[in-house]
């Protein structure tokens, strides 16, 4: 019963019931489940599969892998995948190279350093002589001088920290990418998917949503599957081309998201005091983060508290109205009037809130959880025991980390995606899965 309990020798506190955050855990594990259910229908695409030779230990490293482009993935491999590999052509007449499993690679690269044994040169030249592109590394992050069009065509910074990623299915009827920005800012810009179909939906992998994205008017590189894609940072979803209706209207022109009400700096906020909380409500002026109270049983609270406010709201010309929750560490159950509403925590940090609002007051109630180490960084200053662990996972000196929220508004989006619907029992064919 001790709080966190058992550490995992210090790696870690673990996800058990003592988890501050367990409670809440839900909608993350059906986004795992979302993503990870959809990503096994198909098959993948990859463009580049990347040799890395067979000499002990074969290890995808960093530093020795060539650099491949923005748009393209790459897979690596030993030998012994390419062993019966053969050069076909595809539907278009291009070369692929095909692998006994049936996967198809329209690129090889050898990374440097790597000798090819007469065995393996003679068949890398027969590859290439029937018009598969070949590339062997010399330097150090050679560029993969790919020679077709990229499988998504975008431009991010291409940084480790600052970029944006995807993955790509194919299913009998239609292209399946899983895209994500990893970056600390918003992504907003044309991008072409190279796919025969026309239609493009977006899937939200944290509610199954579903709008149809409008082609770009510029259609780049005059591509059928050209839109405009917008993320938040740190915002992943799917992008579902096909030429199937999948029942949704046309979203129209993603327009610019405008902040009609801002939610009022008063709150009344409780603390639960088993947790080294104070014992009666206090009221925030404005929001801020815990660590920056001057009490310390708030600086170091560690659990949930309880905010509560109201606001009266009017409405407008339509849309979707969404609550927008800035700088929340780490997650909210949002009820309003008394509806429960969902947990926001990822990116976009927001959820629709429209079928619970009602003209007039409104009353807003979010119960915003952080993790347990502020708290065990407060028994280790102030020698105070609400936690335990079996091993230490901190010390007085450990810095505190932000806690609570910043910011709340309501946001009015025109459109807006269809809510998701019941999914169906048993597996589901590809042409349906997005119904």
């Amino acid at each position: 019963d001790a709080v966190p309990g058992n550490v995992a020798n210090g790696r870690q506190y673990c996800l058990n019931r003592n988890n501050t955050i367990w409670p809440y855990s839900r909608p993350f594990w059906d986004y795992q489940a979302r993503c990870a259910g959809l990503l096994r229908f198909g098959e993948p695409v990859v463009d580049i599969l990347v040799f890395l030779g067979d000499d002990p230990p074969v290890k995808t490293l960093a530093h020795l892998l060539p650099v491949v482009p923005e748009g393209y993935n790459f897979d690596t491999t030993a030998w012994d995948a390419l062993e019966d590999a053969s050069v076909v052509r595809d539907a278009a007449g291009a070369a692929v190279l095909r692998l006994r499993s049936g996967m198809e690679y329209r690129m090889l690269a050898v990374q440097r350093s790597v000798v090819l044994t007469e065995r393996q040169r003679a068949a890398v030249e027969a590859w290439r002589t029937a018009g598969l592109p070949v590339f062997e590394a010399r330097g150090v992050y050679d560029e993969v001088p790919v020679p077709f069009a990229p499988d998504l065509h975008y431009h991010s910074a291409a940084q480790l920290d600052d970029c944006v990623r995807f993955g790509h299915r194919r299913l009998p009827d239609a292209d399946v990418y899983f895209v994500y920005n990893h970056s600390a800012r918003p992504f907003s810009q044309e991008v072409a998917a190279r796919s025969p179909y026309k239609r493009i939906y977006r899937l939200n992998p944290l509610d199954g949503g579903i709008e149809e994205l409008s082609g770009s008017g510029n259609g780049l590189q005059r591509s059928r599957a050209a839109f405009q894609l917008e993320l938040a940072p740190d915002e992943s979803a799917f992008i579902v081309v096909t030429d199937a209706d999948l029942g949704v209207e046309d979203a129209g022109p993603l327009p610019g998201a405008e902040l009609e009400t801002r939610l009022p700096g008063l709150w009344r906020v409780r603390f639960d005091p088993a947790r080294g909380g104070p014992d009666k409500a206090v009221r925030f002026k404005q929001l801020m983060d815990w660590t920056a109270h001057p009490d310390p049983r708030i600086r170091y609270y560690s659990g949930t508290a309880v905010y509560t406010t109201s606001f009266r709201w009017r409405p407008g010309a339509g849309g979707r109205q969404f609550l927008r929750l800035e700088g929340l560490n780490w997650m909210a159950r949002v009820t309003v009037n008394g509806h429960d509403a969902g947990i926001v925590w990822c990116s976009p940090w927001q959820l629709d809130i429209t079928d619970f609002l009602r003209p007039g007051r409104n009353e807003l109630r979010l119960e915003i959880t952080n993790s347990l180490y502020n708290r065990m960084i407060g028994d280790a200053v102030e020698q105070s025991s609400y936690t335990r662990s079996s091993y230490p996972l901190v010390t007085a000196d450990t810095p505190l980390v932000p806690s609570g929220l910043l910011g709340a508004g309501i946001v009015s989006v025109p459109g807006g995606s269809v809510p998701p619907g019941p999914i169906p029992p048993g597996p589901i064919p590809p042409g349906q899965i997005y119904k």
